[in-house]
């Protein structure tokens, strides 16, 4: 289970709305402070995540909190993510070597347009293959534990 921290900012019921932030690696770099990299990450910085949760535990808005994330999830997400797009791409490669003889530069140009489309249209599988997993109301994060360690996290209004 892969563990994430985050900030309680709404309840209902049993149903909770944590606020976590996606970390890059710039901020733990010695050469962060003379890094190029560094400071185009910073003014691209993304925005917080909110996902609702679903608890039996008692908590308030404030609450600093572990969540858990399934790791089979997380692979499988993956593959749909970099596997599909390179799969579509090499079989409508292979298709379009197959159908075109490459003996003319027309050919080769066709070739190479399928095959961007394969990839184009595996990443469409892929986008709704994770929107079907999305839907599921996040059955896969789970609230593991109320934190005590304060992490820099700001609530945004809505």
């Amino acid at each position: 289970m892969l563990e994430e921290k985050g900030k309680i900012i709404s309840t209902e019921d049993d149903l909770v709305w944590v606020q976590t932030q996606i970390k890059t690696t710039c901020g733990s770099c010695k050469a962060k402070d003379n890094c190029g990299i560094s400071s185009i990450a910073k003014a691209f910085s993304p925005k917080p995540n909110v996902i609702s949760v679903h608890t039996d535990m008692t908590v308030k808005v404030g609450d600093n909190v572990v969540l858990g994330i399934d790791e089979g999830f997380v692979v499988l997400s993956s593959f749909y993510v970099y596997i599909l797009p390179i799969l579509g791409f090499m079989l409508f490669a292979l298709l379009g070597e197959q159908v075109f003889e490459p003996e003319n530069l027309r050919n080769e140009l066709i070739n190479v347009l399928l095959a961007f489309f394969g990839g184009w249209l595996g990443y469409l599988l892929a986008r709704r293959k994770l929107a079907k997993v999305a839907c599921r109301n996040n059955d896969n994060v789970i609230l593991l534990s109320v934190d005590e360690d304060q992490i820099p996290i700001t609530i945004i209004p809505k």
